[in-house]
């Protein structure tokens, strides 16, 4: 987790830069008070926070209604943030965005949507806190297993890239979904990054998340799935 309201702080003190905040990755773990991080522009996805595949850009007024909007004749121009959405809408996916943050707020307790939603995502933070570090703490106890990121809770979100030495990314992967535990493996996306590591001829990463609805169960079921792999390192993982 990067600290954007001091990122902002020294962007707009030295510059007329403005800044756009990737949030992809954070929305679903804290919370998120556009009035506290300083930014002219943060995106993120709702699939991401257990709602359907739509985008969300959130624009400062003052920033918006300055910027050129490529757009057809005909399409509006008022109010600002409208020149930007051309056509029409996915009314359906946006139903479904408003449901999940029902469900989100339903989660959590105080006098308005903004105090729920709050209270909902802290209580979120601090229950897969928690979990991560319980994962971490399994992770270490496997050999050869190489965790690339932060080794604690503090500063990150539950989202986790490894490998395991003798294993490729995408084989670790099957043998996990033979056993009912669902990971991605491959690049995500930062194909540059992989490069510099080394890892982009390897196979990538693997990838396990946790969030609100994961249970101390589950990871124990993934360390032990890793675990079985460590004796037999190179040799195709067995279908149970």
């Amino acid at each position: 987790l990067n600290n954007v309201p001091e990122i902002a702080r020294v962007v707009h003190a030295h510059s007329a830069a403005l800044l756009y905040v990737d949030a992809v990755q954070s929305v679903p773990h804290v919370v998120t008070d556009i009035a506290t991080l300083g930014c002219d522009f943060l995106v993120c996805s709702p699939y991401k926070f257990f709602g359907p595949h739509q985008g969300v850009l959130w624009g400062r007024a003052s920033v918006i209604g300055q910027l050129e909007a490529y757009k057809v004749r005909p399409a509006s121009s008022q109010p600002h943030a409208v020149r930007f959405e051309t056509g029409t809408q996915s009314f359906e996916g946006q139903a479904g965005v408003l449901g999940t943050i029902a469900y989100l707020e339903g989660l959590g307790e105080g006098a308005n949507r903004r105090d729920r939603l709050c209270a909902a995502m802290r209580a979120i933070t601090t229950y897969e806190r928690e979990l991560g570090e319980h994962l971490l703490r399994g992770l270490a106890t496997i050999d050869d297993l190489k965790l690339w990121g932060l080794p604690t809770m503090d500063g990150r979100v539950p989202t986790f890239s490894f490998t395991l030495a003798g294993h490729r990314p995408d084989r670790i992967a099957a043998h996990l979904a033979a056993r009912g535990i669902f990971a991605w493996s491959g690049h995500f996306y930062a194909t540059e990054v992989l490069a510099r590591l080394g890892l982009d001829d390897k196979g990538g990463l693997l990838r396990v998340g946790l969030c609100h609805y994961s249970t101390v169960d589950e990871v124990d079921r993934l360390i032990a799935a890793l675990g079985a792999l460590v004796p037999a390192a190179g040799i195709e993982p067995a279908t149970p």
